[in-house]
Order: structure tokens, then C-alpha cells, then sequence
């Protein structure tokens, strides 16, 4: 009578064993899908990080072009009146 209690223990601890292995090999391909996942999350992220970096300096230029197309509308503003004013100190002179 020992022996068939021993026997289902046996199988009982195979049985065991067998979902163990099983188990294994599925967390085993989850961590391979994951890992897969993060690689290319990763590659997403440094290339979202240069494009912000790059929408960052692009930002940065169209302010300065700005700034710049703002002289020019000034001097174009002015001009007339710096003009007469080189004229009028030449005609002084003469």
C-alpha cells in the first residue's frame, strides 16, 4: 500500500515538473517578445528625440529669420528719410 501513494507522488511531482517546463517556455518567448518590443521602442524614442531636437532648432531659426525680416522691413521704412537726410547734409556742404 506504500507504493501506490509513492507512485502518485511520483507523478504527481512529473506533473509538476511538466507545467514548470511549460511555463518556462512561454515566460522564455514573452522575453524574447519583449525584449524584440523594447529594441524597437527604443529606436522610436532616439529618433522622436531628434526630431524634437531638430523642430527645437527650426523654431529657434524662424525666430531669428524673424528678427531679421524685421530689420529689413525697418530699413526699408527709414530709408527714404536717411536718403533725404544724406541729401540734405550734402547740399549743406556745398
Amino acid at each position: 500500500m506504500a507504493i501506490a501513494p509513492a507512485k502518485a507522488i511520483r507523478e504527481s511531482m512529473q506533473e509538476h515538473a511538466n507545467v514548470t517546463n511549460d511555463m518556462l517556455v512561454i515566460l522564455s518567448n514573452f522575453e524574447n517578445r519583449l525584449s524584440s518590443l523594447e529594441t524597437k521602442i527604443l529606436s522610436v524614442h532616439t529618433k522622436t528625440q531628434k526630431i524634437n531636437v531638430s523642430q527645437k532648432n527650426i523654431d529657434l531659426a524662424l525666430v531669428e529669420m524673424q528678427k531679421i525680416n524685421a530689420n529689413f522691413r525697418a530699413m526699408e521704412d527709414e530709408a527714404e528719410l536717411i536718403h533725404a537726410g544724406l541729401q540734405s547734409t550734402t547740399n549743406l556742404k556745398q
